[in-house]
């Protein structure tokens, strides 16, 4: 069920946030208005990666909180959007609002609580806590988010067959079975399978997401990596290009950026890590946490080391997890 394709799914989304806009726009003193329109645009900014469509969810869902009082107001939300944008400490600050509204909720946002808790101590890097919550959530409410969660535990863990396993057990629950969801399930195998070195089944995975939900941009780019990785470096320049031409997304030129110098063609690396630098510096000035550890991969590229070991001692600070940990 759900949009069977890329741009049917930006159309249904985009109705969504057409929606809480006019909503908004006829009261927004509403936090519950608000906080509809944040959720709107960070369901966008996933399937997109449009940096715009992140920035107005992070405005929304402060105006929410700005406007609700103490027992009453948008914690789940506020814990949602912003543990998406990695600005933990205003998770945090939503969490709490959520623990302790004036009613109780439902099992399926107390089971959300819960997991959102288990996040919290992940990016903190206290992994044995996170997969305490993340537990105690499965328990309340079995439902995919949860089992993903988990499966991202142990894919952190470096215990690849267990994630992989838990991957394939959402995937089954009812409510993943849309073909944008199991395209998500699908790369996030491929990426284990790239990890440690099966390729070809890797590969597999990757095309496989992209036939489930066509047209979605990240699922062609999974793809893409895989040509280029397999030597057809002329079909990979092509793809990659023509997906920058959809989204102007700058991980996207990171990995062109690295064929590019595969190949010797400095000039070309060059001109676009430029393109690429400008949007980072840009996105860093508005959402500073999250675009640390992108900005970072972005510095280490280039051999800007110094703004490189900046960037990394900020994203540490931010989440010290594990990956914020190997980046500095």
């Amino acid at each position: 069920f759900g949009p069977a394709n890329f741009d049917a799914a930006v159309q249904e989304v985009d109705q969504r946030v057409d929606l809480n806009k006019e909503r908004v726009a006829r009261d927004g003193a509403q936090w519950s208005y608000q906080e509809g329109l944040a959720l709107a645009m960070l369901a966008r900014a996933q399937l997109t990666a449009e940096f715009d469509d992140y920035l107005l969810a992070s405005q929304s869902i402060d105006r929410a909180d700005g406007l609700s009082r103490d027992g009453a107001g948008p914690g789940l939300a506020i814990g949602v959007v912003n543990l998406s944008l990695h600005r933990n400490r205003k998770a945090a600050k939503g969490i709490s609002q959520a623990a302790g509204s004036a009613v109780t909720p439902d099992a399926a946002d107390l089971a959300e609580l819960e997991a959102m808790r288990g996040d919290f101590a992940l990016y903190q890097g206290e992994y044995s806590t996170a997969r305490k919550h993340f537990s105690r959530a499965a328990a309340q409410h079995r439902e995919a988010i949860t089992l993903f969660r988990l499966a991202s535990w142990h894919k952190y863990r470096g215990e690849f067959d267990q994630a992989i396993a838990l991957y394939m057990a959402g995937a089954k629950i009812g409510q993943s079975r849309t073909p944008q969801r199991l395209s998500v399930y699908l790369l996030q195998i491929g990426a284990l399978e790239l990890q440690r070195g099966n390729w070809d089944e890797a590969r597999r995975y990757f095309e496989r997401a992209d036939q489930v939900f066509p047209g979605y941009w990240l699922a062609q780019a999974h793809v893409t990596q895989m040509i280029a990785a397999q030597g057809n470096l002329a079909a990979a320049e092509k793809s990659y290009l023509a997906i920058i031409e959809r989204t102007n997304n700058p991980d996207v030129m990171a990995a062109l950026i690295t064929l590019y110098r595969y190949q010797g063609r400095n000039r070309d690396a060059a001109k676009w890590a430029a393109r690429a630098g400008a949007i980072w510096d840009k996105r860093l000035g508005l959402l500073p946490e999250t675009y640390f550890d992108h900005a970072f991969d972005h510095a280490m590229d280039v051999g800007d080391t110094k703004r490189a070991l900046a960037l990394a001692q900020k994203n540490h600070s931010a989440r010290p997890y594990g990956d914020a940990a190997i980046g500095l």
